[in-house]
């Protein structure tokens, strides 16, 4: 992954938010998800190990009463 697939995800994640949605990851591959985590770009997506667990995020989420309801992977990180 280079600099311009990481400025493209931000600004995904920039869009979508400011909407009020939501961006989910899966198939994360250990590579990948290091660099994001060095980018502390973890904190903000949620990722899933398949397409089918990240869909179904969507729908836990939208069928819980309140915001932030969803499952997924977090890593602890120390970008804060």
């Amino acid at each position: 992954m280079n600099s311009t697939a990481l400025s493209a995800l931000t600004q995904a994640y920039r869009d979508y938010s400011a909407r009020g949605g939501t961006i989910r990851l899966c198939g994360v591959q250990k590579r990948m998800e290091s660099i994001l985590a060095l980018t502390c770009l973890l904190d903000f997506f949620r990722h899933h190990p398949s397409v089918d667990e990240a869909l179904a995020s969507f729908t836990e989420a939208e069928s819980a009463a309140g915001v932030g309801a969803a499952t997924g992977s977090r890593t602890a990180s120390s970008c804060r």
